[in-house]
């Protein structure tokens, strides 16, 4: 994950400097880029020299990833700024349906062939859809939405700073529960796979048991965009949250649970990961942004550039810290009690989200309640 931390420094840039169209299409070539790196490995030969050419080829992979990551949002939440929340649900509900067939796949083209045969397949699936992202340009000249019903409008002649967003305490409560997807994911890189060893599995049975966390995300994915159809976002990132302590409750299970480790049990934990990450990170995401719009910010990409960029931002910390930190609690605790070091991050969290969503709907109601009040006494006016 470390090499993704650069990435994110450059696509707020281009914002600002070039359409969405080229900024995609541009992005999407560099990525191209990144798998003659990945199939030269296989030729490479051994010792300092693979070494090197490893390290080559996952840094400025994971730059372009990046690159790649935050431009794709900053274009889709811009064009489709009234439905942020479903086009992301969508857009991840993809990323679980591909990390499920790109599982299945992979390994079918590598028996095939080998290792590199991935690498063609892929790369000449985005170059052949370059041509499509260029022919579809964004429709020039579009109007800034109206802002939502009592947002707070910038004084006439001034800007209002992105960069103050950084310390609203609504935004930073969505960044950090979104951030909490990546934890866990983190966590789950260097210690689930040995915990998993004492069930004897073979590798098709541990393939399906990780399948089952990119199926439930998928479907969380599913859902997610559905609760922020009806407006319904902050409920369902509460309920995420809890989704994700539970999870890690019943993973280890906890030491205070008199109960030996079971299969079921990780299964069962894998599912309300799944689903709880995805309304984790959609329904957050979805939540930063229409709180930037209540906020008076504008409706352009160099807005949701920089919500994009921030949220790519707060990942990669998580997902950097957590492994080293994952790795070293589980070695010198065993993974039952140091599980519970992100089983208490994860419930510490619950009540400050559930709390999000009881004011977002208090404020609501009471806008809304605000809203029929003028109502009425516009109309008592005119009869």
């Amino acid at each position: 994950m470390l090499p993704l931390w650069p990435g994110w420094l450059f696509p707020v840039q281009c914002h600002v400097r070039v359409s969405c169209d080229h900024e995609v299409s541009s992005s999407r070539t560099t990525a191209y880029m990144r798998f003659p790196l990945y199939r030269s490995l296989y030729w490479s030969p051994g010792g300092t020299v693979f070494l090197a050419l490893s390290l080559v080829a996952v840094i400025f992979g994971g730059f372009v990833q990046t690159v790649y990551l935050v431009s794709a949002y900053s274009v889709v939440t811009s064009e489709l700024h009234q439905s942020s929340g479903v086009i992301i649900a969508i857009m991840e509900f993809m990323f679980g349906c591909g990390n499920m067939a790109g599982s299945v796949l992979g390994g079918a083209l590598i028996d095939l062939w080998e290792y590199p045969l991935p690498f063609f397949v892929l790369g000449t699936i985005i170059i052949l859809s370059i041509p499509w992202i260029i022919k579809h340009k964004k429709v020039p000249n579009k109007q800034p939405e109206a802002p939502p019903e009592g947002a707070l409008m910038p004084a006439q002649g001034s800007e209002k700073k992105l960069y103050r967003l950084l310390w609203d305490p609504l935004f930073m409560v969505n960044m950090v529960t979104l951030m909490l997807s990546w934890v866990i994911m983190g966590f789950n890189e260097p210690t689930l796979e040995p915990y998993l060893r004492q069930f004897s599995l073979s590798s098709t049975r541990l393939g399906v048991l990780y399948m089952v966390q990119f199926a439930s995300y998928t479907v969380g994915a599913a859902f997610a965009g559905l609760f922020c159809y009806v407006k319904m976002a902050a409920f369902f990132a509460f309920t995420g949250q809890l989704m994700t302590a539970f999870a890690y409750l019943i993973l280890g299970p906890a030491p205070f649970v008199q109960q030996d480790p079971q299969l079921w049990m990780v299964y069962v934990s894998q599912t309300f990961t799944g689903v709880g990450m995805a309304a984790q990170f959609i329904c957050s995401f979805s939540l930063a942004l229409s709180h930037t719009a209540k906020r008076g910010y504008p409706d352009d990409i160099r807005t949701t550039g920089f919500v994009s960029t921030v949220v790519v931002t707060f990942l990669v910390i998580g997902a950097i810290t957590t492994p080293p930190i994952a790795g070293l609690l589980v070695e010198k605790f065993s993974y039952r009690p140091g599980s519970m070091f992100l089983f208490g991050i994860l419930l510490f969290w619950t009540p400050i989200t559930l709390l999000h969503w009881i004011y977002l709907m208090y404020t609501q109601r009471t806008r809304s309640a605000n809203v029929a009040s003028r109502d009425r006494f516009i109309f008592s006016r005119k009869s």
